[in-house]
């Protein structure tokens, strides 16, 4: 299968690329096209390794882009740019492996199924591979499992409008309104602040903890805030974290389990499932730890101005937009606006920037200035955040900020979808979120919008 890019401005070259650069760009053609060659196995992992981190920033992708056009390598992956490959990726079904954006996962860390017979069984959804790309059907049920009984439970949906959800928003404005605003957003108190709420409006809503639980969720906030419970599923945590690290998260984890098991969500959870209830548990962790609780955290710290946007280095400029002016100045009553407002901010500040899959069938791609094949099971990146910041889609006012832009909502990638086009990998929680960081924007903003007039 031969793919080519549609020749348009935003996939012409505009810099010269370094020689580092260019070598970097064959050595990886070179391992990936060669799977079973010595760079294959010795280099490319170390490559994969060292660029996998700097690849997860907002502009990396687009600065390759700016020296090979859309299509180039990175981290061992093939980046397949132009806007409608992305589409196409994001709404196919797609084979998938252990990685997490551009940078590796431990699978000695992640969820699996033990099985007296055979291998044991990987329960880490955002690995596993769809039916319709050679998936076994573990992803939709374990996704279905998800969805039933934590996600998209009637139960979570008359928590998160009771008296108590109510509650815990109304402490947080309060917060928001009495503290610092860098203690607010990372003192990294257990009884007031921004990661407080996170970790007892979340799990509140959708496990039914007792948010009041002070040693649940004491041990919450130390597994997924204090501690950084992200690191531990990273193939480098071995060398970030201290032989004490490990063991304060390893422990932590079983902690961490034990109260999902015994939630009031999964309390009821039948026997005739194909997955238990310590596996639900074991599965729903590290998709907490990634997703849940980093995501909608990092829009809204965004949105409310505690973290700048990135400085893209396409149009230098956007890491100066002062978005806690532009908060100030919406309707806050107009959900619709709000929606856009936390819209925008995404776009120019993905909360997920690349996912992978992987080639189902061989297939040939330009790269570097020549038609290059790839073999079957080579990972392909989904830069979600290079559409995101592509001038033939959003045009002159890409790097400004305008959440009223046409298509902002239809068009946006930010939770592995267009707009609402998916093909079963669209974020689980994307209703929950972004009813939540809505009801964020709009209590707080009360606050902040009170202050500035009279400032």
């Amino acid at each position: 299968m031969v793919r080519k890019a549609k020749g348009n401005d935003y996939a012409v070259p505009s810099r010269i690329p370094g020689i580092k650069e260019v070598l970097s760009q064959k050595m990886q053609i070179r391992a990936l096209t060669k799977p079973k060659g010595f760079i294959a196995k010795r280099l490319q992992p170390i490559l994969t390794l060292m660029e996998g981190f700097k690849a997860m920033d907002p502009y990396y992708l687009s600065w390759k882009r700016m020296a090979f056009g859309e299509n180039f390598i990175a981290a061992g992956q093939v980046v397949l740019g132009e806007w409608d490959e992305v589409v196409k990726a994001i709404t196919s079904p797609q084979a998938r492996t252990c990685r997490l954006g551009t940078t590796l996962l431990d699978d000695r860390h992640l969820p699996t199924e033990k099985l007296v017979f055979g291998p044991d069984r990987d329960l880490f959804v955002l690995a596993l591979s769809q039916k319709g790309a050679g998936g076994d059907g573990t992803y939709e049920t374990l996704r279905s499992t998800i969805d039933r009984h934590i996600i998209m439970s009637p139960d979570v949906w008359k928590r998160r409008d009771d008296v108590i959800a109510r509650k815990l928003m109304d402490q947080l404005a309060e917060d928001y309104d009495t503290m610092k605003e860098k203690d607010f957003f990372y003192g990294g108190r257990k009884d007031h602040g921004f990661e407080c709420f996170m970790i007892k409006y979340i799990h509140y809503c959708l496990f039914g903890l007792n948010p009041f639980d002070t040693k649940s969720m004491g041990i919450l906030q130390d597994f997924y805030f204090t501690n950084t419970a992200t690191l531990w599923y990273m193939r480098t945590v071995g060398s970030i974290l201290n032989i004490k690290g490990k063991f304060t998260l390893s422990k932590l984890l079983r902690q961490v389990i034990n109260i999902y098991v015994n939630s009031s969500a999964l309390a009821a959870f039948p026997d005739n499932e194909k997955i238990s209830r310590f596996e639900l548990a074991h599965a729903i962790t590290p998709i907490m730890a990634i997703a849940a609780l980093v995501g909608p955290g990092h829009l809204m710290r965004s949105a409310m101005g505690a973290d700048p946007l990135p400085e893209y280095k396409d149009k230098p400029g956007t890491s100066k937009i002062d978005v806690k002016d532009i908060w100030a100045k919406i309707n806050l009553k107009d959900d619709a606006e709000v929606d856009r407002f936390i819209y925008e901010v995404g776009r120019l500040w993905n909360p997920v920037g690349h996912t992978h899959r992987t080639a189902t069938e061989e297939f040939t791609v330009k790269v570097l200035g020549k038609e290059r094949t790839f073999p079957e099971g080579t990972v392909i990146s989904i830069p979600i955040n290079m559409c995101m910041s592509n001038t033939n889609i959003w045009g002159s006012t890409t790097f400004e900020f305008d959440h009223n832009r046409k298509d902002l909502i239809e068009k946006s990638m930010i939770f592995h979808s267009v707009g609402n086009k998916n093909a079963g990998r669209m974020c689980p929680g994307k209703s929950f979120a972004m009813k939540m960081m809505r009801e964020v924007i709009q209590r707080c903003g009360e606050v902040h919008q009170k202050k500035a007039q009279s400032a």
